[in-house]
């Protein structure tokens, strides 16, 4: 099944990869591409904070200009507000945390429209008794950048090379999304939001881990349908959720979720740090604690409480550190949002398939980035508008956030008691180490799937005739011809791989290979390990001519043989003892083999 699976991939890449990406849009055919950079300041528009209240449920409603004579106002909105009503939550089934913020926070949009008129207006109002906090709006650029060349596959790896470094396919033995369960309740899709440029929502790839009924597009303050017009965020919801094993070109790191798409664009392609708290906010009213944000941070106070306060409600939000080539060390913005306990930051690593390197373009910090994780030549989905294949290969931290977001859906599917907290320590306390990037990240490592998803904090208690007693998971044994089998109690809420663990040249068995999957951090549950020698039925330690009359005798129904020494006696591991393991065992005897076929 997985064999198959890479050769679609490779089948549909080498199909799309003689068609040139264009940044031709579908808004009349035009070319809209963002003009402004980040921190440019959003000419005529201001963010103003008041100090008490403005008006409540019951009070009347007054007009914004009446406490703010000082600027010319041509219109204003309640930043709160705005997102409540997007919901379309009656009032009275607020929180109490969301009444105390009704009528405080607004988006001013100026007469005159020009950055002059914005810090004449924010001069103007520093003394108001009735204000709080007055700042500029600031546009912020998405962190990705998409080459001149064709879209190709890579010579070496695979053509989605990222996922195969971060161990993906190994995860996917265990766990493919939201919807592949253990039977238990594990049956809701997860749920993340994707606060970028809008998803294009009837790509092949997308379509069915799309939840549109709450999508939300924060410059017209409506619900339902977000066109994507750049590109930027579809490409960025096929790394964390494109469906994979359905005969389309790629699969994402999830296979089963459902990503909310939280736009953010204005109809030029323009965003701004208003926009972005209002998403922010968006996801939190609406109980999506999982959001990936692939935009450069902008020194905003509202944006910095909207992060703080998604975080304080159970949030994990994750963001690019940008592509500046900047050591955010010494950025007082970023160490800042670092500190704040639901957000994990990401850089870029280089395309390397044999060691980890960041990529020196982008930014870093050792104080500041958690981890690293792939971001360049990353293939992933577009709208058709963007290039007819449907298909791109794109640059930047961009690409590098939703690897860690898709990974933290992953874990959330996996166990949906885990809060954002536990997602985050599994994935940061799990990475993959580098030398090279000791300096570069707090982590000093990349991201690694599998080891966030398995936890190796358990006893392992080894029961039988060879080997008793509790030991760590890091327990080395030297048993010749040795194979573990581990299992687990029917009640520990986790599950093991299927198989068997073998020694290796120096005839030892490493305990620390095994992986318990899905299981509660640091838990006191046991796992039994079952050893026993390869082609030693009897079980006294030693290979002869006896344990192959055994296995015949089994086979031919004069015994029964049971537990240890049935593992042991089907030594070609087609899970039946049969005259062919009788003749395996007798030419080992013999010294015509030297090595069973369930070893090769």
């Amino acid at each position: 099944m997985m064999i198959k699976r890479v050769v679609a991939i490779v089948l549909c890449i080498a199909l799309t990869a003689i068609i040139m990406p264009t940044l031709a849009f579908a808004d009349e055919g035009k070319q809209i591409e963002s003009k402004h950079k980040t921190g440019d300041i959003v000419p005529g528009q201001i963010i103003l904070q008041l100090k008490e209240p403005y008006y409540t449920f019951d009070g009347p409603h007054y007009d914004l200009r009446e406490l703010l004579p000082e600027i010319e106002i041509e219109s204003y909105t309640d930043i709160f507000l705005s997102v409540i009503t997007a919901r379309e939550k009656p009032r009275e089934e607020m929180k109490p945390d969301m009444v105390a913020s009704v009528g405080t926070e607004f988006g001013i949009n100026l007469t005159e429209k020009t950055v002059e008129a914005s810090l004449r207006a924010i001069n103007l109002l520093k003394d108001n008794p009735y204000v709080k906090l007055v700042e500029p709006n600031l546009y912020v650029e998405p962190l990705y950048t998409i080459p001149n060349d064709p879209l190709y596959a890579p010579s070496i790896g695979t053509p989605q090379w990222g996922l195969e470094k971060i161990g993906a396919p190994e995860a996917w033995d265990y766990i493919t999304g939201s919807d592949m369960t253990d039977g238990s309740e594990l049956d809701d899709y997860v749920r993340v939001a994707v606060i970028d440029s809008g998803i294009y929502d009837q790509h092949p790839d997308l379509v069915n881990n799309l939840d549109m009924s709450l999508a939300y597009n924060a410059y017209y303050n409506t619900l339902g349908y977000t066109s994507d017009t750049y590109g930027h965020g579809t490409h960025v919801a096929g790394i964390i959720g494109a469906e994979g094993n359905n005969l389309e070109c790629i699969a994402g790191v999830c296979w089963r979720i459902q990503m909310v798409p939280i736009k953010i664009m204005d109809p030029y392609n323009d965003t701004d740090a208003l926009l972005i708290k209002k998403a922010i906010e968006y996801a939190k009213d609406n109980d999506i604690y999982i959001a990936n944000l692939s935009y450069t941070l902008v020194d905003c106070a509202a944006l910095k409480q909207a992060i703080e306060d998604y975080s304080d409600a159970g949030g994990l939000l994750v963001i690019a550190a940008g592509n500046s080539n900047t050591n955010l060390n010494y950025s007082n913005l970023y160490r800042y949002v670092s500190g704040i306990s639901g957000v994990i930051i990401v850089g870029g690593l280089d395309y390397n398939m044999t060691d980890d390197s960041p990529y020196s373009g982008y930014c870093f910090g050792d104080e500041v980035v958690d981890l690293y994780a792939p971001s360049r030549s990353i293939v992933s989905t577009v709208p058709y508008s963007i290039n007819p294949s449907g298909y791109l290969e794109a640059n930047g931290t961009s690409m590098a956030a939703p690897f860690v977001t898709g990974t933290a859906a992953l874990i959330k599917s996996a166990n949906t008691s885990y809060g954002a907290s536990t997602i985050k320590k599994r994935i940061l306390d799990n990475v993959t180490t580098s030398a090279n990037l000791t300096n570069f990240c707090i982590t000093g490592g990349r991201l690694n799937i599998p080891d966030a998803l398995y936890d190796m904090g358990y006893r392992v208690i080894i029961s039988n005739t060879m080997t008793h007693g509790t030991v760590l998971p890091s327990a080395i044994f030297t048993k010749p011809n040795t194979i573990v089998y581990l299992t687990a109690y029917p009640d520990a809420g986790y599950m093991l791989k299927p198989g068997t663990m073998k020694h290796n040249s120096n005839n030892t068995v490493q305990i620390s290979k095994w992986r318990c999957f899905c299981a509660m951090p640091y838990s006191n549950d046991t796992i039994t390990a079952q050893f026993y020698m390869v082609g030693d039925v009897d079980l006294d330690g030693y290979i002869t001519i006896a344990d192959s009359l055994a296995a015949l005798r089994h086979y031919t129904g004069q015994i029964t043989l049971t537990g240890d020494a049935l593992l042991a006696a089907d030594v070609d591991g087609d899970n039946d003892v049969d005259n062919d393991d009788a003749q395996y065992i007798a030419d080992y005897c013999a010294g015509t083999i030297t090595v069973f076929p369930i070893e090769l």
